[in-house]
């Protein structure tokens, strides 16, 4: 690839897909401690990453908004999911605005239609906080999503 050809891919607009997971990593070890549990390893306790299964009654889903805004458009984006023993139950969406970003759920509701909860304005990482109930199915207990809401502290 000549020098011109590198400088012209640069000057190209390039689109982004509307509907694409993105796939944002975490390093989730502990940096090293005298006691050996340092907070960082007691803040990423009981928090699901990316694409997580509903575990308990009650969680907490980091959304990175600061490590995605740069791609980000008008057009929204999937950014995380989830999922109950049903199936997909919560979808995350992230968008930029006038500069702004913006984030909104969708949440599968007990007719099994998806229900947009809104757009909400963020400035930084975003906490979603869940609810979900307890269900017997056999001789197992599962969980379904019952409500989540964006925190926006």
């Amino acid at each position: 690839m000549s020098v011109g050809q590198a400088a012209n891919m640069f000057n190209e607009d390039f689109e982004f897909p509307e509907n694409r997971i993105l796939s944002v990593q975490a390093d989730t070890r502990a940096p090293p401690s005298v006691s050996g549990n340092g907070d960082f390893a007691r803040q990423g306790m009981g928090r699901p990453g990316l694409n997580s299964d509903i575990q308990d009654t009650e969680g907490t889903l980091l959304i990175p908004i600061g490590a995605i805004v740069d791609l980000l458009s008008e057009h929204p984006l999937e950014v995380d999911e989830l999922r109950d023993h049903l199936g997909s139950a919560l979808r995350i969406y992230a968008r930029r605005v006038r500069d702004r970003a913006e984030v909104a759920l969708l949440q599968r509701g007990s007719d099994e239609r998806w229900q947009h909860l809104g757009w909400n304005r963020v400035q930084s990482d975003v906490d979603i906080h869940w609810f979900a109930r307890a269900v017997l199915i056999g001789p197992s207990v599962r969980y379904e999503l019952d409500s989540a809401q964006i925190r926006l502290d």
